[in-house]
């Protein structure tokens, strides 16, 4: 993603709700919301997320919608609210999965962030189960050998660690 004017972007989103362009609104919203997570602006871009998704008319549905939520429940999940991540981050897998169906790799993002929200609540089971997917959908998509596979390797190798199971997440 390239530099964010924050302000001009707040306004470029402002003037799409007004005039009914809810999808640019959504994708502008998502770019907004990470920029600013990643400068650790994180009450800033849960503000801007929430403004957006309250500023639309009706139900999100589109990719760009789930891009908004995810980011959106990312920035929430940084804030130590897991819960109410799970929330958006179940949105927009849902989303995305109707969007893309079932083997994408925004599919297996969501699942892996759900895994890792889980893992945050202390259900290591609960994380491996979507871990387990995310993995599954990451090595069809992008091959065994993809920088994500080896991240979902490695979340599944902590979960399994954590609850006392020390073998080769592979060959559980």
């Amino acid at each position: 993603m390239g530099e964010v004017d924050a302000v001009m972007v707040e306004e470029w989103i402002y003037h799409a709700l007004g005039c009914g362009e809810e999808d640019t609104a959504s994708k502008q919203g998502g770019r907004l919301v990470t920029h600013l997570r990643e400068r650790l602006a994180f009450r800033e871009s849960r503000r801007v997320g929430e403004w957006v998704l309250a500023g639309k008319k009706r139900e999100p549905g589109t990719a760009d919608d789930a891009y908004l939520l995810n980011s959106l429940a990312y920035t929430i999940d940084d804030l130590g609210d897991q819960r109410k991540a799970i929330e958006y981050y179940e949105q927009a897998l849902a989303i995305w999965k109707k969007v893309y169906g079932e083997k994408h790799g925004d599919v297996a993002a969501a699942l892996n962030n759900l895994g890792s929200a889980w893992y945050a609540l202390g259900d290591h089971r609960k994380a491996i189960e979507y871990y387990e997917q995310a993995l599954a959908i990451d090595e069809a998509v992008f091959g065994k050998e993809h920088p994500k596979v080896a991240i979902r390797l490695n979340n599944l190798g902590s979960a399994w660690y954590d609850i006392g199971d020390h073998r080769d997440p592979k060959s559980v």
